[in-house]
């Protein structure tokens, strides 16, 4: 009788340690996803300021353009500090030095060429090789922030050492042969946003026209 009460006592643990288990088991999984879900909640708060960014400087666009700072005997004009004086930067937002920050740490350059033709968003990915690639902010700049804006932009392309994303390019600028913003898929995105996962430097280049 004992050996038997034993075995069903034994059972009874061995039950409920499988029951601790899937419990775990099932609340890291749900930790899981709950930080997955509010990542990509800042995420999506951060991309609207992009947005509203954008909205912002693209009206202010000719007076951006006459101003602008040469960088020595760089080939480019950085404009950091016209749109700091307009005041159009989000809250939260900083400058420093020829970056602009926002609230969740990217780094993102303002600059055309000599000929002053357009204004090149360059956002930052990778600083430095084996850095992680914020593969889930890029995703989500790509569908809320660059196609919804494809009438301003000229062209879009991958800035990295060895990275081969090809261009695309907006409304305007789509002709024949070329791959246009409007025909992207969501297969195409994911590759673009995870191919510089190893790269020494790597940032998208968006020019606004």
């Amino acid at each position: 009788m004992n050996l038997i009460k034993a075995n069903q006592n034994g059972r009874s643990i061995m039950e409920m340690l499988g029951v601790l288990a899937v419990v775990g088991i099932l609340s890291v999984g749900s930790i899981a996803g709950f930080s997955t879900a509010m990542s990509k909640h800042k995420n999506m708060k951060e991309v609207e300021k992009y947005n509203l960014f954008v909205q912002d400087f693209m009206q202010h666009k000719s007076l951006i353009l006459k101003s602008g700072d040469a960088m020595g005997t760089s080939q480019w004009v950085f404009y950091t500090k016209e749109v700091e004086k307009l005041g159009i930067l989000p809250p939260g937002w900083q400058v420093k030095g020829s970056n602009i920050v926002d609230n969740l740490g990217h780094r993102f350059n303002l600059y055309s060429g000599l000929s002053r033709d357009g204004i090149v968003m360059g956002l930052y990915l990778n600083t430095k090789k084996g850095e992680s690639t914020n593969t889930m902010f890029c995703i989500q700049m790509w569908q809320n922030f660059i196609l919804p804006n494809q009438e301003w932009i000229g062209n879009v392309w991958l800035n990295g050492t060895g990275t081969k994303s090809g261009t695309y390019y907006g409304t305007n600028f789509c002709s024949k042969g070329r791959k246009c913003l409007a025909h992207i898929t969501v297969p195409e995105i994911h590759k673009f946003c995870i191919s510089c996962a190893e790269e020494a430097v790597c940032n998208i280049i968006t020019t606004f026209h």
